[in-house]
């Protein structure tokens, strides 16, 4: 489980299309993925943001985890 619940953690954009993934925050079954049309990501299950492994994996690239940039354009 994360350790802050109040506000959403951090995710870096979709390996695949590059865009920010889709965020739904509430208290049970919070969960993000990527919601752009045509992407590979897209087809992939939704990413559990109550639990930190889901969230790290989602923020790994190439086995390396990468924190997400601050900025959104």
């Amino acid at each position: 489980m994360i350790a802050d619940m109040d506000r959403p953690p951090q995710l870096a954009d979709c390996p695949f299309c590059g865009k920010p993934p889709e965020v739904v925050w509430r208290k049970l079954n919070p969960r993000a993925g990527c919601k752009s049309e045509g992407c590979m990501g897209a087809k992939l299950p939704a990413i559990s943001l109550d639990l930190q492994e889901d969230i790290d994996r989602w923020n790994t690239r190439s086995g390396h985890l990468q924190l997400p940039s601050m900025h959104r354009t």
